[in-house]
């Protein structure tokens, strides 16, 4: 079995500390600075649970998160809902290292007992994210070493407005809240607009536009809307 003390002080000779039995360590990048904290061979399983933050430092929430008794499943992504002391993520993402691709090229043996660790909102992912859809949804849709960002709800959209010809492709696109709503704007008043959403919990909602309003379905109930409550109606749906 490999040294990670060791290994890791290697890979960071300046700046290694250790924080209450947690491992701390910077790399330092033109532009920015991520800070890495590693909890080695926690939990009954004897796995290794590492999370990250960009840009500023906070042991003490790194310390909540990674000494918190989430154990992954057998799933490549682990949620559990959770509270945090002082911080207004309401749950727990853990990616097995087959996943994930932090301390690649540094720690290789054994990579699917490392976890990445994240403090997430529950309506940012579905759970069952693919490899590919994982490392997406990182790089280019949340924020997850962000710990001071907003929520950004995750779903799926399908649409298509007559009018200005604009809409996805049948089975939708992952798009963020604000685009959502620019596009129920566009769709305000025009006969036979589309929108089907699809939130984090599987659940889907049927928007029909017409000249004066907004008509939404699900499978329990059937509502006529305006603009302004309809936006309010999907910020709701795709995120508690």
């Amino acid at each position: 079995m490999m040294d990670l003390k060791k290994l890791i002080a290697q890979h960071f000779p300046d700046d290694v500390v250790e924080v209450e039995g947690i491992l701390k360590f910077t790399l330092r990048m033109p532009n920015e600075k991520i800070v890495h904290y590693l909890n080695i061979g926690c939990t009954n399983k004897n796995i290794n649970k590492l999370t990250i933050c960009v840009d500023h430092e906070d042991d003490e929430f790194a310390i909540e998160l990674l000494k918190n008794d989430v154990e992954p499943l057998e799933e490549p992504i682990t949620i559990i809902n959770t509270e945090f002391k002082d911080k207004k993520f309401d749950s727990i993402l853990m990616a097995s290292g087959l996943y994930h691709r932090q301390l690649r090229g540094i720690v290789n043996e054994n990579r699917s007992d490392f976890f990445l660790c994240l403090p997430i909102f529950k309506s940012e992912f579905f759970g069952n994210e693919t490899e590919k859809d994982f490392l997406d949804t990182c790089a280019k849709f949340t924020p997850v070493y962000n710990w001071n960002r907003e929520k950004n709800p995750k779903s799926v959209v399908a649409f298509s407005n007559p009018k200005t010809g604009g809409g996805t492709i049948k089975k939708g696109v992952v798009l963020a809240f604000p685009i959502i709503k620019r596009e129920v704007n566009n769709m305000d008043g025009v006969e036979n607009g589309t929108m089907l959403i699809t939130n984090y919990k599987n659940e889907k909602i049927d928007i029909r536009s017409s000249a004066k309003n907004f008509s939404l379905k699900t499978n329990k109930i059937d509502l006529t809307l305006g603009n302004d409550e309809l936006v309010n109606y999907i910020w709701d749906f795709i995120s508690l």
